[in-house]
């Protein structure tokens, strides 16, 4: 045996002595055979004190031996300098203590030096203050038995800071745990996790079980062993890394059971089987929480000087300790340079995970592991996944996108849930964290066949196309007063040529409900298809959806894209050559800019563009609502005498094309327009023309009952409005107590809450401030949806009245 070191000969020669094979000292000591195999023979290097001790246990040697057996592992008896033996639950497994030996027990405590030790404790702990309390509630081990529920579970995805969290808390409870705090990696992500028997026989260890006993003990009996021993000791065990709830389930006691010990278990995987109360799922810091970290790490000097290039690292690094710790290691090692070159750095999407690595620490790593270990199906799903656009979506969308049952792809989107690869956004809906969507990118640029990702990607935007334009038309009228676009089939056709057949996908919303909350939910998914459809040249398409869009888009007047789809649609009709329906969405796109962008000026340019190709095409309709758009742009400019005009001749353009609808709104917009010139009795006249209009049985059936009701309440408020105006207030006030919640009802929150302000106003001319305080409250309360000038407004008024 020249090869052999002292070690290794004093180590062979312990063993037979006591008539020990290598399976039978392993299974005594719990370091592997053939990390005993590589001792005795010199391949391994110096071990860790941990195994040292734990293979002294296992021997059972007395002080003389112990301390002869220590002896010929030191330098200079021939035993080299540096490694160790990896061995199950000792110091050499990651994350727990090195030779020096952070404590794994109290006071007393029964373990071996070494054995299941905490890692150091991190010393930029920041937040979890829910969760700390939580498991200062749950976990401490009790005084007295108590039957309540033995384990605590953390789960969060990769980098969440789960072990961080774990340590920190127990070495808060130190005085706590008499009988020892421990530590065992479970290496639940790895390929061959610890097994619950392996992990039984290394705490056993720690905890004190003499190695004859312990070697007496058949393995399949020493998990049961440690429930027991667990439930007799006031001592926490945090058992990390756990592949999920039946990776540790032998190993602790049953709930219910009377016991003073504790485990705490963290685990990517969501571990719903624990009772609900006992169970909690970090999430990245809050903004708040980063900064204090970058402070911590960087030096508050250094992130308050440079505040904006702090706030832009924390924000691409999603705010997960794990991206903000790796990012502040870069900047730590580098203090000439300027936080915000780092922040430059990490702006780049198609470089930041590169950018995120400081020395062997990158965050790709712990996403690595997750993703190795997906199911086949989960895995490809999680790659797909990096073509929606939207912040989440639900398994419809998914369904789409891999082309599978919707009950499937849910089956699927839990499977990357569990693995903190997904989260949930809501019900019935999923979100990938920012750094999980960049590392699903490039999961599928270096996994996924680039045909294949064309076809998934063609799939999900033509189910999306599809079911907007289905959930679009669910707001048209009954009859359409010019002819729908020819529709184009939504395959996911492009220069190219066809790449895939159209998915089906789930069905499309029924009714207008329904179709309401699909548009808005999945908006920046169905923007993000529109938005490639127009890339791939798909004009008739484009025109088509956009103009299917056109009666919802007045309930979703805040959206901020509606000018870019019609001007998207406009553009697409001119390369089509259709004069027409360029007119059209040149029209739709003077109305966003006005109403929902207020943005008169260039809304006036729209209208005209509008009108000069409304006339070249001969469309009467078009030509008025170019003239109507544009009066409206003057009324938000003030600008009422060109507003009287422009919509008086929009008013006799919609008689001529026979449109009533049109004519309705020309018709207010026109008594609008002599109210504010003080023409209080023409405009009363005119609001009564309105009304008789919307009450006559023939006419008022050319305008769809949605629209019909908007146009009857918006009529009745400027009717209002005009009596006060002439001083009418208490036909004003009865008109307008009638109108309030009309609006809200029809979702046009902004209007109702010009009704409610109106009515304050008047409210307080008669004498009766009490009852406006309501009416301005309301307007306040949705003050982000309303004018800014109109919400300081109802601040001052309200104020004033509070004063009184």
């Amino acid at each position: 045996m020249g090869d052999t070191t002292a070690l290794g000969r004093e180590l062979r020669r312990l063993r037979t002595a006591r008539g020990l094979s290598l399976e039978g000292l392993a299974e005594a000591s719990g370091v592997s055979a053939r990390g005993i195999a590589d001792l005795e023979l010199g391949r391994t290097a110096r071990p860790r004190l941990g195994t040292l001790a734990t293979l002294s246990r296992g021997l059972d040697l007395d002080e003389g031996e112990h301390a002869a057996f220590l002896a010929a592992a030191r330098p200079g008896n021939d035993a080299p300098a540096a490694g160790t033996a990896a061995t199950p639950g000792t110091a050499a497994t990651p994350g727990a203590a090195d030779e020096r030996g952070e404590e794994a027990d109290g006071p007393g405590g029964p373990g071996p030096a070494g054995l299941c030790a905490l890692p150091r404790a991190a010393t930029e702990f920041v937040g979890r203050s829910e969760v700390l309390s939580w498991l200062h509630a749950t976990a401490t081990p009790t005084a007295a038995p108590s039957a309540a529920e033995a384990l605590s579970a953390i789960s969060g995805g990769p980098g969440s800071g789960k072990t961080t969290v774990a340590v920190h808390f127990a070495r808060q409870i130190g005085p706590a745990c008499p009988d020892g705090r421990f530590f065992l990696d479970l290496r639940g992500v790895d390929p061959d996790p610890l097994s619950a028997r392996d992990a039984a026989t290394v705490l056993l260890q720690a905890l004190g079980l003499p190695p004859r006993d312990l070697a007496r003990t058949p393995p399949a009996e020493r998990p049961a062993r440690l429930r027991a021993l667990l439930a007799e000791r006031r001592a926490l065990v945090i058992l990390d890394n756990a592949a999920g709830l039946d990776h540790v389930r032998p190993l602790v006691p049953e709930p219910g059971t009377a016991g003073h010990g504790r485990v705490l278990l963290t685990s990517r995987h969501a571990v719903r089987a624990v009772a609900a109360d006992h169970r909690r799922a970090l999430q990245p810091f809050t903004p708040a929480e980063a900064r204090r970290f970058l402070d911590l790490v960087l030096g508050h000097d250094r992130t308050t000087a440079e505040a904006d290039a702090t706030r832009a690292v924390a924000d691409a690094c999603g705010h997960l300790p794990l991206a903000l710790r790796v990012a502040a290691n870069w900047a730590a090692t580098r203090t000439e340079w300027r936080l915000r070159r780092l922040a430059d750095r990490l702006a780049d999407e198609h470089r930041r995970l590169d950018a995120l690595a400081a020395g062997d620490l990158r965050v790709t790593a712990a996403f690595e592991l997750s993703y190795q270990r997906l199911t086949t199906a989960a895995a490809r799903q999680f790659r797909l996944l990096s073509h929606v656009a939207g912040a989440d979506f639900p398994p419809a969308l998914a369904a789409a996108l891999g082309g599978l049952a919707e009950a499937d792809a849910h089956d699927l989107l839990e499977e990357l849930t569990d693995a903190g690869l997904l989260h949930h956004a809501g019900p019935g809906r999923y979100r990938f964290h920012d750094l999980l969507r960049l590392f699903a990118r490039a999961c599928r640029d270096r996994d996924e066949p680039p045909a294949r990702s064309a076809a998934a990607r063609a799939r999900l935007h033509g189910w999306l196309l599809s079911t907007a334009r289905s959930a679009g038309r669910q707001f048209e009228p009954p009859a359409p007063a010019v002819p729908a676009v020819p529709a184009e089939p939504i395959g996911p056709t492009g220069p190219t040529g066809p790449t895939a057949p159209p998915h089906p996908g789930p069905a499309a919303p029924s009714g207008q409900r329904e179709a309401e909350d699909w548009l808005r939910a999945e908006g920046a998914n169905w923007l993000d298809a529109y938005r490639h459809a127009a890339a791939d040249g798909r004009h008739r398409l484009v025109v088509d959806l956009a103009e299917s869009m056109h009666w919802f888009s007045d309930l979703w007047a805040a959206w901020p894209y509606w000018a870019e789809i019609h001007r998207t649609a406009a553009h697409a009709a001119a390369e089509l050559g259709d004069a027409h329906w360029e007119a059209v969405h040149r029209n739709y796109t003077a109305w966003a800019l006005i109403e929902c962008e207020q943005r008169p000026a260039e809304g006036i340019a729209e209208a005209r563009a509008a009108r000069r190709l409304a006339r070249r095409s001969g469309s009467t309709a078009q030509e008025a609502w170019s003239f109507l758009y544009e009066g409206w742009a003057r009324i938000r400019a003030d600008e009422h005498a060109p507003a009287a005009r422009r919509s008086a001749r929009a008013r006799d353009l919609f008689l001529a094309a026979d449109d009533t609808l049109g004519f309705l709104q020309a018709a207010n917009m026109h008594t609008d327009a002599l109210h504010h010139l003080g023409r209080h009795e023409e405009a009363l006249t005119g609001h009564r023309a309105v009304l008789d209009v919307l009450a006559d049985p023939v006419r008022r059936e050319r305008v769809p009952p949605f629209l019909r009701r908007l146009v009857r309440a918006t009529t009745r408020y400027d009717l209002a409005r005009a009596l006060a105006a002439g001083g009418r207030d208490e036909e004003a006030l009865h008109l307008l107590h009638q109108l309030v919640g009309t609006h809200q009802e029809l979702g046009r929150i902004r209007s109702e809450c010009s009704i409610r302000a109106t009515l304050a106003d008047v409210l307080v001319r008669v004498g009766r401030p009490a009852e406006a305080h309501g009416h301005y409250r309301y307007v306040l309360e949705h003050s982000g949806q309303v004018p800014a000038e109109q919400a300081a407004e109802a601040a001052r008024k309200l104020a004033a009245l509070d004063g009184n």
